[in-house]
């Protein structure tokens, strides 16, 4: 059962979802596409990816701004925790003074965590791509507020499961060593370091969980991008530290190892770990 605090917490996240796809990514993607449309040439780079894969930029739009919401959501709590980490005392923080991170620790951090989301997530988007080529419902298309919110609640249980399941997996002595342990490094960890994890771990434990939901339910493509800028958020907010944005439980799992596999404590309810 959750706090009304954390019931509080949680519907924030998701207001702040909402208003980060209406009034940041889809205003920001619109004005970047005005732009590359009106200068009638396409850009080096973007004619370069797509020789090279075979993605079609201009046309997959849904795929395009799934992008941009991984950015939004990442930098939007990274610098919301940043500024709170340089200006609250440690004691906010669920482990207090072993919550600190040296500068070299924050670059190694915010450097695997960007090269994640700009370069590995194309190991999925791509084969995601080339498997059903555009995102089956347009963005035109009405949206059916019940139906998305049940098709909202599956994507979180679809996420839940398989992230507590490849998780769980991936503290398995033949995996941990070899691809998890780098997610550990930092037992105490903080927002920037949400994403910080071995490509494999990133592509296959923690975005393929995240855009399972959307690909599996074929929701409305605005229910899709305000999930995953809240998966991402919640996901900084769980490795922030902070007691007021409910990190303990994750927390606990980067102290002591062993149990809180899941995103949050369905599973751990289920099974005790």
């Amino acid at each position: 059962m959750k706090s009304v605090g954390e019931v509080i917490y949680n519907a924030g996240t998701l207001l702040y979802s909402f208003f980060a796809v209406y009034q940041l990514i889809l205003p920001a993607y619109d004005h970047i596409q005005g732009t590359v449309i009106s200068s009638g040439e396409i850009p080096p780079s973007i004619a370069a990816f797509q020789a090279l894969t075979g993605y079609d930029v201009y046309n997959n739009h849904t795929f395009n701004k799934w992008m941009l919401c991984g950015i939004v959501a990442y930098g939007s709590m990274g610098l919301v925790c940043g500024i709170l980490d340089l200006c609250l005392p440690i004691s906010f923080k669920t482990q207090g003074s072993r919550s600190y991170f040296t500068p070299q620790e924050w670059i190694d951090a915010v450097g695997l965590s960007l090269f994640n989301l700009f370069i590995t997530s194309w190991a999925v988007m791509l084969p995601v791509y080339y498997f059903i080529n555009v995102y089956p419902v347009h963005e035109d298309t009405p949206l059916d507020l019940k139906t998305e919110v049940v098709k909202f609640a599956v994507c979180a249980v679809t996420v839940e499961t398989w992230f507590y399941v490849t998780h769980y997996a991936l503290h398995l002595p033949m995996f941990y060593s070899r691809i998890h342990k780098k997610h550990h490094r930092f037992k105490a960890p903080i927002a920037v370091a949400s994403m910080y994890a071995h490509p494999i771990e990133f592509a296959l434990g923690n975005l393929l969980g995240v855009i399972l939901g959307p690909l599996l339910t074929q929701c409305h493509p605005i229910t899709s991008y305000v999930w995953i800028c809240n998966a991402l958020i919640s996901t900084g907010g769980s490795h922030s530290g902070y007691k007021m944005f409910y990190a303990d439980f994750h927390d606990q799992h980067h102290q002591y190892f062993d149990y809180n596999f899941g995103v949050g404590k369905t599973m751990y309810s289920m099974h005790g770990t």
